[in-house]
């Protein structure tokens, strides 16, 4: 993990020990927490010796006490998830808070907990943007667009057509030129082989990998998500397919020049005990950022809103997202056809407006939690993406999930408090 700073309380146990601290606090973990609930410790005091968290008379500093008591049960969430793109190892680290006052920034490397204490949110802000990459290009003009699933994943396909042809082009070693028109099955196909993929490279694999929603769910609907980008003016029609207008040509372009991919799940406990979710997927490029926040999650539908925000205009989301109250109801989105896009002038140092798109609070993605499976005896390992190599964490036994979907052995759950991982799904119960 990206340590926020030097100067910031920092601690690390192992997971013994982390039993241990809460054991000597009197706490146990909220449904919300990501921490370990095993049976309390026994000594809990000597298992603790040199890990600075204890005093001489066997009672936690103070600022660890405040940092787990944060820990065990926050009120407000920040998962950030992100990678390279094109490598397999993901960072998961949670950004967590009370009602108000320091942040607590948690991660885990196999059996230990990683805690630092952050003060304020601005400098949280700058510990996600570490993680993330968020601040590292100048602004750039772009058109937001609203989509709905099929639009969505329609997009990323095409965007993968025509990075798939540009690589054909190259290998064959031709001089660049505009890519031929795709059609409803070429989008198809690509959804079929970023589904197939880990490579994050990809625009359909890293948004099947950021997405709180299961995009093979468009599976069959993408001639109708490609008509619907036809009437925001993102692509053109002919008789030979579809094809990206100017406008839409910036979008793919970034799509296809992946860098960092990643997402920011925020949550906040509502009065009634239940986590409000909101979830953002990121997708840097090499000249560009672009975010899309997720609106209105169903079981096989959702409600996109693609926008490229400065770099000052993302810091202004995360730490709008840190800061979030519980998100209010965001209407459904529909497509118009009086939307077009424009295209977007060359790169500047210049600041975007600041009416640019910038979504004010979470838009709400996961309204209520409904566990389909339960973690069995013994936990389970949780990777970021279906991949064994990459970096694991565990989920404890008997914790409720979530199916969100399944490939090969694999499958994709959500827990109560955000978190969303694989594990093995023949050992889901």
């Amino acid at each position: 993990m990206t340590m926020p700073a030097a100067s910031s309380p920092h601690f690390r146990l192992a997971t013994g020990q982390v039993a241990a601290a809460l054991t000597i606090a009197g706490i146990r973990p909220s449904p919300h927490s990501g921490l370990p609930d095993p049976p309390p410790a026994r000594q809990p005091a000597r298992l603790l010796a040199g890990s600075g968290v204890v005093t001489p008379n066997g009672t936690l500093v103070p600022e660890f006490d405040r940092a787990l008591r944060i820990a065990a049960a926050p009120v407000r969430v920040l998962l950030v998830n992100a990678t390279r793109a094109g490598e397999t190892g993901w960072v998961t680290t949670s950004f967590l808070r009370g009602d108000d006052g320091p942040y607590v920034v948690q991660s885990r490397d196999g059996d230990v907990y990683d805690f630092a204490v952050v003060p304020t949110p601005e400098e949280a802000t700058v510990a996600v943007d570490h993680l993330i990459s968020l601040s590292a290009l100048a602004a750039v003009e772009a058109p937001s667009v609203d989509l709905d699933l099929a639009g969505f994943v329609a997009l990323a396909a095409a965007a993968d057509c025509v990075q798939a042809s540009r690589l054909q082009a190259r290998l064959a070693r031709q001089p660049d030129q505009s890519p031929p028109p795709f059609s409803a099955a070429h989008l198809e196909q690509q959804l079929a082989a970023g589904m197939a993929s880990a490579d994050t490279r990809w625009a359909v694999t890293a948004s099947r990998l950021t997405s709180p929603v299961n995009i093979h769910a468009a599976t069959g609907r993408l001639e109708a998500g490609a008509q619907a980008l036809a009437s925001l003016g993102i692509v053109s029609t002919s008789a030979t397919g579809f094809s990206f207008t100017a406008g839409g040509q910036v979008i793919a372009d970034a799509l296809s020049q992946l860098v960092t991919v990643g997402s920011l799940s925020a949550g906040v406990v509502a009065g009634d005990g239940r986590l409000v979710v909101g979830h953002v997927s990121v997708f840097r490029s090499a000249t560009s950022i672009w975010l899309a926040a997720w609106r209105r999650v169903l079981a096989n539908d959702a409600s996109v809103h693609l926008f490229a925000p400065s770099s000052a205009g993302a810091l202004r989301l995360v730490e709008g997202l840190l800061q979030a109250h519980e998100p209010a109801p965001v209407p459904p989105v529909t497509v118009t056809t009086e939307a077009a896009v424009t295209p977007a002038p060359a790169t500047t140092t210049s600041a975007i407006p600041t009416q640019a798109a910038v979504p004010p609070t979470i838009p709400s993605a996961i309204s209520a939690f409904a566990p389909t499976h339960t973690i069995p005896a013994g936990g389970l390992a949780a990777w970021p993406t279906p991949d064994v190599t990459g970096q694991s964490v565990q989920l404890d036994a008997g914790l409720p999930v979530h199916v969100v979907e399944r490939y090969g052995d694999f499958a994709r759950v959500a827990c109560s408090n955000g978190f969303i991982a694989w594990v093995d799904g023949r050992l889901l119960p």
